[in-house]
C-alpha cells in the first residue's frame, strides 16, 4: 500500500506540471482502473471510480498527441 500511496502522489504532483501530465496518467490510469474494479467486483456498487477513470480518459484524450509516441 505504501508504493502506490507514493505513486498517487507522485502522480498528483506530475499532473499538476503540464510537460508531465502525460507521465501523470500513465501512472495514474492503472490505479483509477483498479479502484473501478474494486467498487465493481468487491463492493457490488459502482461509485467515484467511474468518474475518475472518465477524467483520466478525457486528459488522456486532450494529450493525445504524447501518446502517439509510444505506439
Amino acid at each position: 500500500m505504501t508504493a502506490i500511496k507514493a505513486l498517487e502522489i507522485l502522480g498528483g504532483v506530475l499532473i499538476i506540471l503540464p510537460a508531465h501530465r502525460a507521465k501523470a496518467l500513465l501512472i495514474l490510469g492503472p490505479i483509477a482502473v483498479n479502484i473501478m474494479f474494486f467498487e465493481f467486483f468487491i463492493q457490488g456498487t459502482p461509485g467515484i471510480g467511474i468518474l475518475l477513470v472518465a477524467l483520466v480518459g478525457v486528459q488522456a484524450y486532450i494529450d493525445k498527441a504524447k501518446f502517439k509516441v509510444l505506439v
